[in-house]
Order: structure tokens, then sequence, then C-alpha cells
């Protein structure tokens, strides 16, 4: 089957988008290989409606094409549906767009990490769009990443979810400071479509970027004692301690508090 490749050759803004509607005509197919919901493209129709588009390709526009977001696209479900609900709402048949089962997901944690690295670099920022897409792509490599088959099956979503958040976490709290939290089953992306669908939600509480709040130490002796005294339980003396201590303040030559006179 012949193609047509569209590949851009700089760092975006090439109009890869207008490019794709204008030759969506002369195909059956339009398929995206590879990105996520960056900048995106917006595409103007002869009848002067505008359309911005961020993950979903241009083809959806031209009637009768089917669209595939392929493997290679790292997608935010909640990102997808926002897009789907909007084209629908203008009157958009959104019927042929098809999604990659093995395209991965991008999660909360994705986008907390890529936001805590950008600061965390400062000057030396790579100046991402904050959006999780690199993050997404190195647990892609690293193959620990969240799949959009797995919303089909909750337990693996599961599995992999907390696999993922026990590294993440120590990652937001040990190396950037931040605090984070453990997912919940009502949070997943599948406990919002019942499971059956793979543009589910994506979960919303995994990690907060959130700045925990340092432990106070004390540095005067006098506040240390004030700390002990109020973090330490006190201490219960032992019968034969007790007798020790009474024998000496029974003692001759000591004072009534047992020091000598």
């Amino acid at each position: 089957m012949p193609a047509i490749v569209l590949i851009g050759a700089q760092w975006g803004d090439e109009g890869k988008g207008k490019a794709t509607d204008i030759l969506g005509s002369q195909v059956q197919w339009v398929v995206r290989y590879q990105g996520g919901n960056n900048a995106g493209h917006t595409v103007v129709l002869p009848d002067g409606q505008d359309f911005a588009l961020h993950l979903i390709p241009s083809g959806i526009l031209t009637p009768g094409v089917k669209n595939v977001i392929g493997n290679g696209v790292v997608v935010d479900p909640g990102v997808l549906l926002d897009e789907l609900s909007g084209l629908e709402a203008r009157g958009v048949d959104t019927s042929n767009l098809m999604i990659s089962a093995d395209a991965h997901l991008i999660m909360p944690y994705h986008v907390a990490i890529d936001k805590v690295t950008e600061r965390f670099l400062g000057k030396a920022k790579i100046g991402t769009t904050g959006r999780g897409i690199g993050p997404a792509y190195q647990d892609k490599v690293a193959r620990v990443g969240v799949r959009v088959a797995d919303v089909l099956d909750e337990k693996i979503l599961h599995q992999k979810v907390e696999a993922a958040l026990d590294y993440k976490n120590q990652v937001l709290v040990k190396v950037y400071n931040r605090r984070a939290s453990r997912s919940t089953r009502s949070s997943t992306p599948s406990s919002h479509t019942g499971g059956s669908s793979p543009t589910a939600s994506p979960t919303r509480a995994c990690c907060s970027t959130r700045r925990s709040r340092p432990t106070r130490r004390c540095y005067s002796r006098a506040r240390r004692a004030r700390c002990s005294t109020s973090t330490t339980a006190p201490t219960r003396s032992s019968p034969a301690r007790t007798r020790r201590q009474a024998a000496r303040r029974s003692a001759p030559g000591s004072g009534p508090t047992g020091s000598p006179v």
C-alpha cells in the first residue's frame, strides 16, 4: 500500500497539521505515529471554522477518513476525552478514530515530575510544556509505563500504577522535596468508565507537587530540653532503682535532697 509520510524537520511549528488536512482528501487513513499533547496545531476549514487539535490527527476533519493514534504517541486520557467532546459538540464525526492498544498513557506523576524537574534545573531548564510528555517516554523506554490496553484490566492497571508510584514518590520526596500520596482505586482511569474504555480519565491524586514542611530542629540547649520534654514519654523507674535512691537520701551526711551538707 503506498503511503505519504509527513515529517517535521525542526522543533515544531512547521505546519504539519495544515499539510495533513490538505492531504486528507487524497488518503484513506491518517495515522499519527509519535508525540503528545503539546502545542498542537490549528486547522482552518474553507467555511472559516478553525479547530485547535492537540492529540487527535487533523484528518478527523475530513469525512470518511479513518484516523489512528499510533503506538508511538503518548496519550493523556483527560486531554483526549476533552478534545473528543469539543469536536462532537461542533458536529464533527469522531467514530472513525482508533487508538493503538500499545500507546502509552501520560499519568499525573509524569506531569508532576516534568514540572519539578524544570524548576530544579533553573536557568539550565529544557523549556518543556510541562505536560509530562518527556517523563512518559522515559517510562516507555524503561518498560515500566502504562499502556492503553492496561485500562481494560483493572488488576493489571493498579499493579502498574502502584509499582510506578513506589519509585516516583521516592524521587519526588527525596530528590525534589515534594509531598507524594498514594493512588486510590476511585481515581484510576478504569473507575471512571467501568473499565471498558481505553480513553478513560487519568488518575487525579497519584502524587502532589506541594512542598513538604521541613522538620524543625532545636539548636539551643533550652530549646532541646523543651522539645525532649514535649515529645518524649515519661520513663517509669524500676523498684530496685527506687530503693537505691531512697537509701542514698537516708544515708548519713546527706541533706533533705540527697546532697552533702
